[in-house]
């Protein structure tokens, strides 16, 4: 299968690099982020501690 027309208009890719390689990480963000990750990981061992408890009886 041939496609037809595959070109570029270079407006399409002026500075495109630039703004993807951008980092827009603000320290809330980030902040955020780890109290998210410690959330998970701290409802997922509750969890799977309740359950072998609950398996032990």
């Amino acid at each position: 299968m041939k496609i037809q027309n595959n070109y570029v208009m270079r407006e399409q890719v002026d500075g495109l690099i630039p703004s993807l390689m951008k980092q827009r990480l603000t320290p809330q963000t980030h902040l955020s982020d780890k109290v998210m990750s410690l959330l998970s990981v701290g409802v997922v061992t509750f969890v799977y501690l309740l359950a072998m408890t609950l398996a032990a009886d």
